[in-house]
């Protein structure tokens, strides 16, 4: 953007670059299919996340083994072994 609004008052364009200015300020990003895709995986991540995050809890709230837990939350032993240790 720098590059065009440099370039548009070198020759005159200015008026051409506000205008495509406000309309890319105007774009409904939500509909987008990149920002599905990217918050579809932000939210397994997320989720994934989360899912180490309470097998932490709970191992160490209710001294539970940590292989049935990883088990139990469907998730890597060796991820959560990795995190326990931290």
């Amino acid at each position: 953007m720098l590059m065009l609004e440099t370039l548009s008052g070198n020759r005159n364009l200015k008026n051409i670059f506000i205008e495509v200015e406000k309309m890319l300020s105007v774009i409904d990003w939500e509909n987008l299919p990149s920002y599905a895709i990217g918050m579809e995986k932000g939210m397994e991540r997320g989720m994934e996340r989360g899912a180490y995050e309470n097998a932490i809890t709970i191992i160490t709230k209710y001294n539970l083994d940590p292989a049935t837990v990883a088990k139990d939350f469907n998730i890597s032993y060796a991820e959560l072994r990795k995190k326990l240790d931290n």
